[in-house]
């Protein structure tokens, strides 16, 4: 009976410590994303400036 509730009490501790787990790499995972939208914002505004770029030189190439 004593090893079958050392053995309960071990998965007990094996299952909060995958919770733990679990919730250290979803706030993880929400960190990154928020890293991940920042840095495509951050690309967008950038590809609009070198688009923007190459229709200016685009019109002194006409000109």
């Amino acid at each position: 009976m004593e090893h079958i509730k050392k053995k309960m009490l071990a998965m007990k501790l094996d299952k909060e410590n995958a919770v733990d787990e679990a919730d250290q790499l979803e706030a993880k995972l929400r960190e990154k994303e928020l890293e991940m939208q920042t840095k495509m914002k951050k690309l967008l505004k950038l590809s609009r400036k070198f688009n923007k770029l190459i229709r200016i030189r685009k019109l002194h190439k006409l000109n």
